[in-house]
């Protein structure tokens, strides 16, 4: 199947449901489905998919959104670690006093 071919289709009242309306897609040859509480979070889900499939995003067989939204968010590094890496690195060492050294 192409991961390219997909479908987005009209969101779905379910009534009775907790989440009653329902975004329908199809992408690499799936059906794929998500609720949601609000007509709102719907719509904007369904604008998103429409989106990614017009600007040509390649979707994901698995998950069948696009896969540029299942990327790893980048590394945080806290101010911490920072402080850290670059006391043990020894780069403000050498403009320290020896006092301010630590011994080993």
């Amino acid at each position: 199947m192409n991961r390219f071919d997909v479908s987005v289709y009209a969101i779905r009242r379910r009534a009775g449901r907790r989440r009653p309306f329902e975004v329908r897609w199809r992408a690499a040859g799936r059906s794929r489905s998500k609720s949601f509480i609000t007509r709102r979070l719907a719509d904007s889900y369904r604008a998103e998919l429409v989106r990614a499939a017009r600007t040509g995003l390649e979707f994901d067989p698995l998950t069948g959104e696009p896969i540029a939204w299942n990327l790893p968010a980048p590394a945080t590094v806290t101010w911490y670690q920072e402080a850290t890496a670059y006391t043990v690195t020894g780069r403000i060492w050498p403009r320290a006093p020896g006092p301010a050294r630590p011994t080993r």
